[in-house]
């Protein structure tokens, strides 16, 4: 698991160089290497464990803030598809990042495309109710007024 650690961490730092650099193809193959390396959570094993857990939600903290600043660096390169897939990555990891769900929100308007911008809204609004008892973001809900006016 600590190699795992290492590699993820060396990962992330070239995937912040390749944004600095604007090297968009370094970027994707690098969160795509990134990917591979997260396979759930860490020290997952002894989740029962209070030891564990400062270390597990340190890591997943890492990992979701490498694949939002990747997912932000492809929307202001106006690479839609890249940043989507990229948030929908994110989502396949924690379907609760309502960040995510704002950065595929703002790929599908920015697509013209306002019936799939208003479905991510909704699972993300579901989701959010059903799990954590709690409505969605004003940002996020500023981002479907837009849809509306």
């Amino acid at each position: 698991p600590a190699a795992r650690i290492v590699d993820a961490d060396q990962v992330a730092e070239r995937i912040t160089v390749a944004i600095t650099g604007h090297n968009d193809n370094e970027v994707k193959l690098s969160v795509a290497r990134f990917l591979r390396l997260y396979q759930g959570d860490f020290l997952a094993g002894d989740k029962d464990q209070p030891w564990s857990m400062q270390a597990r939600d340190q890591e997943r903290a890492k990992f979701m803030e490498a694949l939002d600043r990747a997912g932000a660096y492809f929307e202001s390169e106006s690479e839609w598809s890249s940043a989507q897939e990229v948030y929908g990555s994110g989502l396949a990891v924690d379907n609760l990042a309502e960040p995510f769900y704002r950065g595929l929100i703002r790929g599908h308007l920015a697509r013209c495309e306002p019936a799939e911008a208003l479905r991510v809204y909704r699972r993300c609004r579901e989701l959010l109710s059903i799990v954590l008892n709690v409505q969605p973001s004003e940002e996020s809900k500023r981002l479907v007024r837009y849809v509306h006016a």
